[in-house]
């Protein structure tokens, strides 16, 4: 029998996007392949164990060299003042451990931290990398960036991918690396989102609802995001409410800046976010950098009209007047004046919503992604096997 095993290896937050691409990613693998995922100790937990026990996929702990050496060897690379070895040293040590024991046909690799994990591209063995990363600094500007510059130029052609989300991502990947032949193995498919198919036709007569989703943090740009609910708030009165679910770092400090009573919701995370994309109007993500967006996604997957920022991949997401408006990352009246439009004006709400759902389909399906997932793992084990 041929070999047929997958070896998953992953960055990721059980909460984040990164948490959503890895479940999305193992339920695509499961059924094609056999599947063993090797996590670090401290990044999984009790939902993701019962999912990989139902899609029949093995594990182990053992995606990491151990708290105790990782501990000793990030200290020793910090001390001698070149930190940046110490991943490419961990990621060597640990990438060839699990290639002896776990002998996988594939690895597949969801990196989501800036060059983690690229030491895999030296295996002699079909590697493809999903990057979430936007890697918008040179590699030039790292003390090891000569060490990966070199290895990576090694990568074995034709059995190597490395798979951006995003046109943007891409280029800047391209742009930030100085490596043509790394440069060359770069390809980009974009994530895909829920299928939240909601009959937005006979819509409440309440107040507009302004979703938001992720992770309260600065990249995020909450604080510019308060500024313009506040202003809607002051302008709209009753007529409009913001809600943001996420957890994060400025949670609690965004609470009290909202304060009670004020149509300014963060209720923390949410994991029936159906209900959220059901009961929302409009989707709102300010951010000022992400890769893709993959609450806007599934934003378009419901039917929701969305404003967002000219972030990295975002525009690719959402055209400029037709799924809802593209605007500055800084400036508050457009982020405003966009906002306005569509509170205001139901019937633009339920044109742009339309668009955002026939986007979807055309760009952000499940079978869209799975068709092209196809295409890449095949390629890359064919070629192997020439």
């Amino acid at each position: 029998m041929p070999n047929n095993r997958v070896l998953v290896v992953a960055d990721f937050d059980v909460q984040g996007g990164t948490g959503t691409f890895l479940r999305r990613l193992l339920g695509y693998l499961a059924p094609r392949y056999e599947v063993h995922f090797a996590f670090r100790p401290g990044s999984f937990d009790r939902e993701m164990g019962e999912l990989l026990s139902r899609l029949g996929c093995s594990f182990s702990r053992d995606g990491g060299l151990g708290a105790g050496l990782e501990d000793f060897l990030a200290r020793f690379f910090r001390r001698l003042r070149i930190g940046i070895f110490y991943q490419y040293c961990r990621d060597s040590l640990v990438g060839r451990y699990l290639e002896i024991r776990h002998r996988p046909r594939l690895i597949v690799i969801s990196q989501g931290n800036g060059y983690s994990h690229f030491a895999f591209l030296t295996s002699k063995r079909p590697v493809v990398m999903m990057t979430h990363s936007l890697f918008s600094d040179s590699i030039r500007t790292h003390l090891a960036g000569g060490m990966y510059a070199r290895f990576f130029g090694k990568a074995e052609e034709g059995t190597k991918r490395i798979c951006t989300v995003s046109k943007a991502a891409q280029s800047l990947f391209q742009r930030n690396i100085h490596s043509p032949r790394l440069s060359a193995i770069v390809t980009c498919i974009p994530n895909y989102g829920e299928n939240f198919a909601f009959d937005r036709s006979s819509g409440g007569t309440g107040a507009v609802v302004v979703l938001t989703m992720g992770y309260l943090v600065d990249y995020k740009n909450p604080h510019l995001w308060m500024a313009v609910a506040k202003e809607a708030r002051n302008r709209f009165k009753d007529r409009v409410r913001f809600v943001w679910a996420g957890d994060g770092t400025l949670l609690g400090e965004l609470r009290k800046e909202a304060g009670p009573e004020s149509g300014i919701d963060f209720p923390g995370f949410v994991k029936d976010t159906r209900t959220l994309y059901r009961s929302a109007d409009i989707y709102f993500q300010p951010s000022l950098a992400e890769s893709q967006g993959m609450a806007v996604v599934d934003a378009l997957a419901a039917s929701l009209p969305c404003v967002v920022s000219s972030a990295g991949g975002l525009p690719e997401s959402v055209s400029d007047g037709v799924e809802g408006y593209v605007c500055d990352i800084s400036s508050v009246e457009q982020y405003l004046a966009a906002l306005s439009r569509l509170v205001e004006n139901r019937d633009l709400r339920e044109s742009m919503g339309r668009a955002a759902r026939k986007k979807y389909e055309s760009h952000f399906s499940q079978e869209a992604w799975e068709s092209r997932m196809d295409e890449v793992l095949g390629e890359v084990t064919r070629r192997k096997h020439q």
